[in-house]
């Protein structure tokens, strides 16, 4: 998931904030106002007002972040270009244990360093580049600047956000055995019983009915505006999954919230373009609750068809 951090603030008339403005400045608190209904908080939105008053920098210093998600999720975080790195260094020596060279040092948690502030358990700092990457598994990120792997921009596979229309603040990409979900073992676990799954489908539908997308592109303009791109093996099969998705998102009901879909997304219309099906949801706050719904597997526009 990629999210342009520095574009939702200026949005918002906030594009000059940074981590050294007063906490009960006009600006942070047209951010905070402004952040309630988004999703272009970034990992360090938590902890925006702790990080302003001790540590001299934080989520208003972030550009942009991108974050790989699986069994050992990592995040990229990419730092404004002026910033003075030795403060976010010497932030991070004090809350935590820290080794490597200076050029890449890394930082561990720990609780005996008594810090307040811990947004992360662990952290590599790549100063020259602004970067910090956080997570338990940086290796395959540091591999793309070390020149043994290749960047996303580099691979020549097709990319399946090319057909977006709109320059979206958060995307998140799910490709392969990543793009459906089973919505039965989201909600009840993969050792649900028969009797569990069928009556859990009722309220879906008929699953059998449904194709299988093998990408979704999940993009988010703004608080209110979301496309959903879910990409087929060919134009047929997205063709002939436009009427069952059109059903299910009128007649199903969310597995999460326990309410039909019309009341989540009362406005959504979907399309069949090529090989996607492509999802338009607009309203105040829909946006961020697609991508939650895409989090909790209660992502109808994903789910595996059984059939």
């Amino acid at each position: 998931m990629v999210t342009d951090l520095q574009a939702a603030r200026s949005r918002w008339g906030v594009g000059n904030l940074d981590g050294t403005a007063a906490k009960d400045s006009p600006e942070v608190t047209a951010w905070q106002e402004r952040s309630l209904n988004s999703a272009a908080v970034g990992e360090l939105g938590d902890y925006t007002l702790p990080m302003l008053q001790e540590w001299g920098w934080n989520t208003f210093d972030v550009q942009w972040e991108a974050t790989l998600f699986g069994d050992r999720p990592v995040s990229v975080l990419k730092l404004r270009d002026d910033i003075d790195m030795a403060v976010v260094t010497d932030s991070l020596e004090q809350a935590y244990l820290v080794d490597g060279p200076p050029e890449r040092p890394h930082y561990r948690f720990d609780r005996t360093t008594g810090a307040s502030i811990m947004p992360f358990l662990e952290a590599t700092v790549l100063p020259e580049h602004k970067l910090i990457v956080t997570g338990g598994a940086p290796e395959e990120v540091l591999a793309v600047f070390d020149g043994n792997a290749p960047s996303v921009a580099s691979l020549p596979e097709e990319k399946p956000w090319a057909e977006l229309t709109m320059t979206p603040e958060v995307m998140q990409v799910r490709t392969g055995g990543d793009a459906c979900t089973d919505p039965v073992a989201g909600t009840l676990g993969q050792r649900a019983s028969a009797d569990q799954r069928a009556q859990l489908e009722q309220k879906l539908l008929d699953l059998q009915q449904l194709a299988r997308p093998v990408t979704i592109v999940h993009a988010l303009q703004d608080e209110s505006t979301a496309v959903i791109l879910a990409g087929y093996s060919d134009p047929q099969d997205a063709a002939a999954d436009l009427h069952a998705r059109r059903t299910l998102l009128t007649e199903g009901q969310s597995t999460q919230a326990e309410r039909p879909y019309t009341d989540l997304l009362p406005t959504i219309d979907i399309a069949a373009e090529g090989k996607d099906l492509v999802y338009s949801v607009s309203g105040t706050g829909t946006a961020r609750l697609t991508l939650q719904m895409s989090q909790t597997q209660d992502d109808p526009w994903a789910y595996c068809g059984t059939g």
